[in-house]
């Protein structure tokens, strides 16, 4: 398998100044890093260069700062949320709008602490998740399970979320079901160990507290209505969770 990698140094005058090494291979890589005036953040341009719909993928980042200290970790990019976002907005049969599409690029923004000067950074793409529910591993199989990973997590939360609010919503007796709903989603939240779950409950516990500011007339219906989204979204999610192949 062919690689792509790219490597961006910055010159202590602020100039910037980018070393990419490519070779055409139809698989998705690093093309152009530009490192930010500063050294405090770089842009990392993710092209897509196979025939397949990106839902993520997963950079493997090297950054060296001024005075020597090293740094070694990984970025990914999950853009499903988007697409199922997306999907839901406009009403598509089928999901796929917000991919990177064959041949489409994504700017990935690498920040760094204020407090230190990137010299240089050199990143690879080491795993990307297909729409087609295939992948693309270049030596980096746990990256591309964490990514797996962390789509099981928010699907288990989004069904967490999507039955606890249907419960809340059939209570007729309560005069509020919205903060009971809320409730029991901030009683989760206090048991969750996974940052993925914990972000999924936070954000379902903030729209529904939105919700009750805007005081419909029918509260109960708005909820059913959310909920209904939060399990297609868990659907989704797990559906996704898995592939059936990696080349």
């Amino acid at each position: 398998m062919q690689r792509m990698y790219a490597v961006a140094f910055a010159l202590f005058a602020g100039i910037s100044v980018m070393s990419c090494t490519a070779q055409s291979g139809g698989v998705p890589a690093v093309e152009n890093i530009r490192m930010a005036e500063g050294g405090h953040a770089a842009f990392v341009n993710v092209v897509n260069r196979s025939a397949k719909d990106i839902t993520a993928f997963s950079l493997t980042i090297d950054v060296t700062f001024q005075g020597g200290r090293q740094s070694h970790f990984e970025q990914a990019i999950d853009l499903l949320p988007l697409l199922i976002s997306k999907q839901s907005l406009s009403g598509a049969a089928t999901l796929g709008e917000g991919a990177l599409r064959p041949n489409a690029s994504h700017e990935v923004t690498v920040s760094f602490s204020k407090d230190e000067v990137a010299q240089g950074i050199n990143a690879k793409l080491d795993a990307a998740v297909y729409l087609d529910l295939t992948a693309y591993v270049d030596g980096n199989q746990e990256a591309l399970s964490r990514i797996l990973a962390l789509r099981k997590d928010s699907a288990l939360a989004a069904q967490q979320i999507a039955d606890a609010i249907n419960f809340a919503a059939a209570d007729s007796v309560s005069p509020d079901p919205r903060g009971v709903a809320i409730a029991q989603l901030k009683k989760l939240l206090g048991e969750v160990k996974s940052d993925g779950r914990g972000l999924e409950l936070q954000a379902a516990i903030a729209d529904l507290q939105n919700q009750a500011r805007r005081a419909g007339p029918n509260p109960q219906a708005e909820m059913r209505d959310y909920a209904n989204k939060k399990s297609k979204h868990a659907d989704i999610m797990s559906l996704h969770g898995g592939i059936k192949g990696a080349n």
